[in-house]
């Protein structure tokens, strides 16, 4: 593909792609935050293809799809919440010179999505619902897997970069 078509090509083709897992994760009994974190990759992709405008039209195109497609509202709302935009922010980020600047900044972006989830499922936004333990063992769980999905994800964008990307061109 080239041309003025390429980018909201490939841009639409990664919003269908991920509204579709989010459908698909909607309606799996287990595994809806995986599912949340798959589609995600979606986004990385319209990014690394097409730019930042197109990744965030991706994005927005993805979540709302998920949000009024899926039977199920939970993946489409830890979409929204973290594993739709965090690609482009990640990106974003990691321009940083200053290693510490970087890992405080992320730091600080799982903290406020933290607070925004414990608020959503207080409210029973999105079937979202807290555990029975502590908050404190929860944010630090979160934490925790937060910084494990970031790590796994870079190393997602590199095999993505180094073996897919020359293929679609």
């Amino acid at each position: 593909m080239r041309g003025k078509a390429r980018k909201p090509a490939v841009s639409a083709l990664c919003a269908a792609l991920a509204a579709a897992l989010l459908i698909f994760g909607s309606m799996l009994p287990t595994g809806k935050i995986a599912i949340s974190a798959v589609a995600g990759l979606a986004t990385a992709a319209a990014l690394i293809e097409c730019g930042y405008l197109y990744a965030a039209l991706e994005f927005i195109v993805a979540a709302a799809l998920g949000l009024i497609l899926a039977p199920s509202k939970a993946p489409a709302v830890m979409f929204c919440l973290l594993f739709g935009w965090y690609p482009i922010v990640k990106s974003l980020i990691e321009k940083l010179k200053s290693r510490v600047a970087e890992y405080l900044l992320k730091l600080a972006v799982i903290l406020v999505v933290i607070v925004v989830f414990f608020i959503l499922a207080r409210l029973g936004v999105g079937e979202l619902s807290l555990p029975d333990t502590s908050k404190l063992v929860v944010a630090a769980a979160a934490i925790i897997g937060f910084f494990a999905y970031d790590f796994c994800f870079s190393g997602l964008i590199r095999v993505y970069i180094r073996r897919v990307r020359g293929r679609m061109k």
